[in-house]
């Protein structure tokens, strides 16, 4: 991790988006032991969260969809 060589951009977000996954993750867990969070309302916020982002990105797919349905009548 600390070395001299040059990484490149994808490396360097990889391990952006790893330090990002453990710290929330340490987080949630934190919060359960520390402020007594019940493990089932952890996980149902959890779900609430994978629901949303599986809307959210079902809105963007119909989006880029009409978009190239509309380039397509204007060809």
């Amino acid at each position: 991790m600390f070395s001299l060589k040059r990484r490149s951009k994808a490396q360097k977000s990889r391990s952006v988006i790893l330090v990002s996954m453990l710290a929330g993750s340490a987080f949630i867990a934190l919060a359960i032991v520390g402020w007594d969070l019940p493990v089932e309302k952890a996980l149902s916020f959890l779900l609430a969260c994978v629901a949303l982002l599986l809307v959210l990105v079902l809105a963007a797919f119909i989006a880029v969809a009409a978009i190239n349905g509309v380039k397509r009548l204007f060809k």
